[in-house]
């Protein structure tokens, strides 16, 4: 159980690229949540909210701007990908001792409330990572269909290293900077970085928790540049994680134990 009587320092980072067609709505959006984040600072919570904007060449930060101080909204001078800007983010919560990292994709596909739900779960819980898993009883028709493909295929293959968060490639994560730091700088800079974390986290035997959140792919935007290249690149990484290095991280283990004993 955490200590009630501490704070629990958490940075809420909202990760953009892009996202002017859906700008204006994450703009409203975020005036709402932030009287609700007043709320949460009464219940035991410190908590801050920045964006952090991967080198948008749209309006996006003009239009959050409306909403958002610009000293709370940090652009990269160039484009470091969607893991890099999560690294980023925890450069920044680690230079600044918060304890837990929220991650927020811009494009709208998550939902606000189940953000609140996901910090609300630290109050009782000593989590290393608690993943916002695709719902399994949301309505998938608007999903694109290499979406469809993409979750069932990783979702099922993650097994081989037994994945705790039920959903490989979700980004909509809360993290304990104490204990992921040092496995976030294994995951790769681009879309890969979460089937990279899955993979890290079983290995480190993190404590992962997931619960069924709701995402929506109306209107859905996407900063990939190939969605096949993407899922092909997805493939031959998991490949690589699971058939490689997992093997030999096992038989170094096994070494290392023995050489022990001796």
């Amino acid at each position: 159980m955490m200590n009630k009587e501490k704070k629990i320092k958490v940075l809420v980072a909202i990760l953009t690229f892009n996202c002017q067609p859906k700008a204006l709505e994450l703009t409203k959006r975020l005036h709402k949540f932030r009287k609700q984040l007043v709320l949460l600072k009464k219940q035991n919570f410190f908590l801050e909210l920045k964006v952090f904007d991967d080198c948008s060449t749209d309006k996006t930060i003009e239009i959050l701007s409306e909403e958002i101080e610009d000293n709370n909204i940090f652009k990269s001078e160039e484009n470091l990908g969607y893991g890099g800007n999560v690294k980023k983010s925890f450069q920044f919560g680690i230079k600044n001792n918060f304890e837990y990292l929220a991650i927020f994709p811009g494009d709208m596909q998550r939902d606000f409330d189940d953000l609140l739900s996901m910090i609300k779960k630290l109050k009782d819980n000593d989590y290393d990572a608690v993943v916002g898993r695709k719902s399994k009883f949301i309505n998938f028709k608007n999903m694109p269909i290499q979406r469809k493909l993409g979750n069932l295929i990783f979702t099922h293959l993650s097994k081989i290293w037994n994945d705790q968060t039920q959903d490989p490639l979700a980004g909509f994560k809360l993290y304990k900077i104490e204990t992921c730091k040092d496995i976030i700088w294994l995951c790769q800079n681009r879309f890969g970085f979460d089937l990279d974390f899955s993979f890290w986290s079983s290995i480190r035997n993190l404590n992962v928790y997931s619960f069924d959140a709701s995402v929506t792919y109306e209107d859905h935007i996407s900063s990939m540049p190939s969605t096949f290249l993407q899922g092909l690149t997805l493939v031959i990484r998991f490949f690589i994680l699971g058939i490689i290095v997992q093997p030999a991280i096992k038989i170094l283990q096994r070494s290392t134990k023995q050489v022990r004993k001796r």
